[in-house]
This record gives structure tokens, sequence and C-alpha cells, in this order.
């Protein structure tokens, strides 16, 4: 009979397979991670998922069910009558000997998915057994049922990985329930509690000594956080605190980024799991063909290239307009590395990336556009060279080299923007992996913070992104209502000051306000609908400016900035006070937000 102790065995394997795999990146291991069930859902996009099983495969699970244990007392079984699969194990505390019933009941929920899921399996497999029988079968005669055979398969293919979801996320949920550490070796071993480092207590100490706000739910945040030893020394993390100085998040960035041994050329990043690479290694494809993607956009767009001196400068023109190439943007100005790791709506809910480079000791090897090492780059597109030179371009090319960028618009000018070239060689992954001086990692919370301390430094979509488009979409909402928009730090005094005075002249005045209601909007009634229906829907239902409403979020199309407080508070029509009524106007930004997402198409 299998016992339970053979069952949690094979659990904790199924599940070390799955941790090992979620924190191996790029050949490197993971640098940090959570030990919550958030984590794992945003980063491994577990779920609970439902789906259907008809009478004939509960029954067929039933009976595999029966089997799983080797005992007649202790069955597995799926309610026939339940839409959902509500799963019963028979006597399921015979499992556990004497010495292992305590929290039985606990562990209950993960052992019943983990065994549907293995089941689940077994049926798969005898399903593809029973199609290479039929193959073998007159198919005139059994056509129909082996084409019925194979859209079985495939559903019970995609089943599969959703009950695998169901499997680890209960399990997760148990273990991050019970235990305050990691129980597993490996990760105990390579991994250190953030609040044992440096950082993590004077973080601790400084939450301690403000008694006046509730940080509570940082603090058991950050007891969750794990760092792995071979970084500890090389990463910094940025949370924002409930009761710190003004822009505190912006300086303390700023002051790990300005030490000495951080470096000071910068890249920033939007999802901290995103690998350091350059976009033609991202996708094996793109490396394969990658001479044949250089000419395909020469000769369909040649005039965008006929300034261009160089192979070189003719990659910097398509790393603009969004081709892979061999170049990494980095920058030398810190606030436009905060800025990209900010400001990508899709990740917002993701912690943010800033990498720090230090520029070579010797000023040769930091190449500028007339460096006669970068006539080498044509190899790479199938060109010869001659034969006097062809070693010491294979030398060239298998290396990482920092490059200085060429001001050929006024948006490499405005990023301050140079490149690091990454060769060909079989150790240029790894060798640009432990390139950067220090990674900097900025809390998700915190990144709406930055951006919002960015703007009042003149740092935001219309300065970094100086294209017409852009610049137009920045101005637009910079004069919306025939008012210039300032700072949110300048804004928050002005309101302050003026909502001051006024309460001082004049009597409180009852007024009447139409309600807004920020939780009950259905937008799936307005999924299929024009864009237009879909604003005009729901700024009618939470009174709010139509037009204003449609300056948002064309704004949110152009550049996936969102919204501030301010420019929500203005298109509100019962004018709220940014003071008195931030819960709110946060409440409808965020409602705001998620009908960009749904116009732009990227909502499921």
């Amino acid at each position: 009979m299998i016992m339970y102790s053979e069952i949690q065995e094979r659990i904790d394997n199924e599940f070390e397979r799955f941790i090992t795999e979620l924190f191996t990146i790029a050949g490197a291991p993971r640098k940090y991670f959570y030990w919550s069930v958030e984590f794992f859902e945003t980063v491994a996009q577990l779920s609970f998922r439902h789906f259907q099983l008809n009478l004939s495969q509960k029954d067929r699970i039933n009976l595999l069910g029966d089997k799983y244990f080797e005992n007649d007392e202790v069955q597995f079984s799926i309610n026939k009558n339940s839409h959902r699969n509500d799963i019963l194990i028979k006597n399921i505390h015979k499992l556990f000997s004497d010495e292992k019933k305590a929290g039985q009941s606990a562990k209950y929920e993960y052992i019943k998915e983990y065994i549907l899921w293995v089941l689940l399996q077994k049926e798969k497999d005898n399903l593809t057994i029973e199609i290479e029988n039929l193959k073998s079968e007159f198919l005139d005669r059994v056509e129909g049922e082996f084409e019925a055979k194979k859209d079985e398969l495939t559903y019970f293919t995609e089943i599969i990985k959703k009950q695998k979801s169901n499997f680890l996320i209960t399990y997760i949920s148990y273990l991050c329930a019970e235990h305050s550490k990691p129980i597993h070796k490996f990760l105990t071993k390579d991994y250190i509690n953030y609040l044992l480092t440096n950082q993590g207590e004077e973080l601790t100490k400084k939450l301690e000594e403000n008694t006046t706000y509730d940080n509570s739910k940082l603090k058991n945040k950050i007891s969750r956080l794990y760092i792995h030893r071979q970084v500890e020394s090389k990463i910094h993390f940025v949370f924002s605190r409930i009761g710190g100085g003004e822009k505190e998040e912006l300086r303390e960035l700023l002051e790990i980024m300005g030490k000495k041994d951080t470096g000071k050329l910068y890249r920033g990043q939007a999802d901290s799991s995103w690998n350091l690479d350059a976009s033609i290694t991202r996708e094996p494809k793109y490396k394969s063909n990658e001479a044949e993607m250089y000419y395909d956009i020469l000769s369909l767009k040649p005039d965008a290239f006929q300034n261009d001196k160089s192979v070189y400068e003719r990659l910097i023109t398509m790393q603009h307009f969004g081709m892979p190439t061999r170049l990494l943007d980095i920058t030398r100005n810190p606030l436009v590395a905060i800025f990209f790791a900010c400001n990508n709506f899709e990740r917002k809910d993701v912690d943010g990336t800033i990498y720090t480079f230090e520029p070579p000791a010797n000023k040769a090897d930091f190449l500028n556009f007339e460096d006669k090492r970068l006539e080498y780059l044509p190899i790479l597109f199938n060109q010869t060279l001659p034969e006097a030179v062809q070693s010491e371009a294979d030398k060239f090319l298998s290396k990482i080299w920092f490059i200085k960028g060429v001001a050929k618009n006024q948006r490499i000018n405005n990023q301050s923007g140079d490149f690091i070239f990454v060769g060909n060689g079989d150790l240029v992954k790894n060798d640009l992996h432990k390139l950067p001086k220090m990674t900097i990692i900025i809390d998700s919370v915190t990144k709406k913070v930055l951006l919002e301390q960015l703007e009042s430094l003149n740092i935001h979509g219309g300065a970094v992104y100086p294209d017409l488009t852009h610049m137009s979409n920045y101005i637009r909402n910079k004069y919306a209502n025939g008012e210039v928009s300032v700072s949110i730090s300048e804004l928050m005094k002005k309101v302050n000051k003026d909502e001051i005075e006024e309460v001082a002249k004049q009597p409180v005045k009852k007024t009447t306000r139409k309600t807004i209601n920020i939780e009950k909007f259905d937008f799936q009634s307005i999924k299929e609908k024009s864009k237009e229906e879909q604003i005009n829907s729901f700024s009618q239902f939470y009174n709010i400016d139509e037009t204003g409403l449609t300056k948002l979020i064309d704004d949110f199309l152009f550049t996936e900035r969102m919204p501030f407080r301010d420019e929500v508070a203005k298109i509100m029509n019962d004018n709220p006070s940014i003071l008195k009524e931030k819960g709110r106007i946060d409440a409808t930004l965020d409602n705001i937000t998620t009908l960009a997402k749904l116009v732009s198409g990227k909502q499921e």
C-alpha cells in the first residue's frame, strides 16, 4: 500500500524540479525570491484553474483512483455530480502512520490535487495507446472514433497543465502558511533572508523608528524576501515606506547609483525576471537569420539609412526602430534608467531592475563611432574581409564591447545613450550576465511613486521620447483644460494653500455631488464595443468628462504611462480634493487604467 511518506516524497521531488527550473535564469540562479503565494502567482503565473470532465471521463479517472493506493480501504474519487470536480479520498487517515498524523488535515488539499494530476496523466497515456491501436484498424470503419480520441487527447493535454498549476499553487499555499522559512535544503543553503543582510537590518531599523505610520505590510513582505548568497553584495532593493521624507525613494536610488564602486553607466528594465540580453539573442530564429533580417530592412526601407556612414550607424538606426540587433541600450543618465525601469504599464505589478556598469578602465576600449575595429562588423552579415585581418576580426567579434552612442536623433541625445555590443563567443552570454557592477531592484509598489518624482524633474515620456507623437501627447496633457500641469509635489502644495485660504474666506457650504461608483462597473459588458462606446459608457457611469478621459486613454496608448492623480482629478466632474479624497481618486485611477488596458486590447 502506498503511504503518505511515499506520496510526500514524490510531491517534493516534483516541487523541487519546478523550483529548480523557475529559479534558473539563462543558466544562472535567480537573484532573489519572495516566499509568498503572490510571488509564485506573479512570476510563475500560477493560479487555480477550473476545467470540466464529462461523466465518462470521471468514471475512467475513478477507476484509476481505485487502484492508485493499492488498498481497497483508501480510494480516490471525483464527485460525478460536481461541476468543479470535487475530490474525495476515502479513509485518507489510514495513509498516515502514528508519528505522521499531526497536521494531516492541512495536507489533505494538496495531496488530492497532486493525485488528480497524476491520474490525468495516466489517462492521457491510455488515450495515446488507444489512438495507436486505432491506427492499425480500417480507418473507414473507425475514422469518427479516431478523431474523437484525438480531440480528447488534446483536451487532456490542456487540462493536465491546468491541474499541475492547481497542485503547485495548493502546495505552495500550504508551505507558506505552515512554514516561516523555505523547507527545501537547496533554498535555505543558497539563499539568505533579507532581514539578515546589512540593508535589511538598516531598513528594519527605520521601520521600527517610525511608529507614527503603519508599515506592517512592508514588514511582512521583506520578512519573506530571500537573496542568493552569490549576489548579496551586488544587489540593492528600493522600497517605498509610509512616512518617509519627500522624494526619499529617488534620493536613495541616486545615492546608491552615485557610489564609486557602482559604475557610471546604467540600464533600466521593467521586469526583474528579464535576462540581460541583446534583442538578437532573445529569439533563436533571430540569431540564425541575422544576415537575412539585416538585408531585408535595408531593401524595404533604404531611405531610413541614407545618412548612415557605417554598419554601426545602420545598427543604431535599426535599434531605434525596434529591429533585433546585437546592441544593448545603456545610458549615462541615472534618471533615464530609473524611468525605463518604471514606465511600462504591462509590467507595473512586477519589480523593475536597474543594472549598473563600470566603463572599461582603458579608455581606448570604450569604442567611439570611428574606431577601426567597428569595420569588422560586416562579417556578421556574411561580408568578406581581407584575409590579413580575419583573425583580428574574429577576436573582436567574440567579445563584449562598450561603444559610444551617436546622437543621430534627439531621442538618443535625450536618453544620453551608449551601447553594449554583444559578440559571438560561447562564453559571451555568461560574461554579459557577470558584467553588471550592481543590480538594483525597484519594488513594484515603488514604481508609480518614482514616476511621479521623476515628473517633477522633467523626466517623462515627452522628454525621453521626444518624437513628435510622444511630445504632442505630453504637451496636450500638460495644457489640458487650459491649465499648465505642475509637478505632483508643487500641485499638492498649491492645492493645500488654496484650500486653506478658501476655508478661511467662506463658510462651509453643503454641496450635492453625484456619487461615483468605484467597484461596480462591469468591464465585461463593454468588451466587444468600440473604443468610443467603451469610453462613453465608462465616463457616464463614473461621472467623468468624456473628452478628458479620451485624452488620458490616448496618452496611454502612445506612451503606456499611467495617469497621475492630478490628471484624474481634473476630469472628475465633481472636482474632488486631491488632499482629502486621495483614496477615491486612486480607486478611479485604477479603474481608468483597467479601461485603458481594455481599449488597447491587452486585457484578457
